[in-house]
């Protein structure tokens, strides 16, 4: 994804969101989903803080979310290429 710096702020989509379920999961899960995903954003984990479960959700070639994996106290970005631990 292209980022594009201005004077005034950065502008584009980023190529990885990693968000912290609030007690609003719906709102988490289904609203914020759809936005990063018209974005393009191309990795958006969800991370549950009350059991530390996190998914994976990534683009395919249409630009629509699958979920790629879910597992716990671990977060696997293939972008960056690491796995973090918690």
């Amino acid at each position: 994804t292209l980022i594009k710096v201005e004077k005034d702020g950065l502008y584009g989509a980023p190529d990885i969101a990693i968000e912290i379920l609030s007690q609003n999961k719906s709102y988490d899960t289904k609203r914020k989903r759809a936005l990063y995903e018209k974005a393009g954003v191309k990795e958006y984990f969800m991370i549950d803080p009350e059991n530390k479960n996190v998914t994976l959700l990534t683009l395919n070639a249409s630009g629509l979310y699958e979920q790629t994996y879910e597992e716990t106290g671990i977060l696997r970005s293939d972008i960056i290429n690491c796995d973090l631990k918690f």
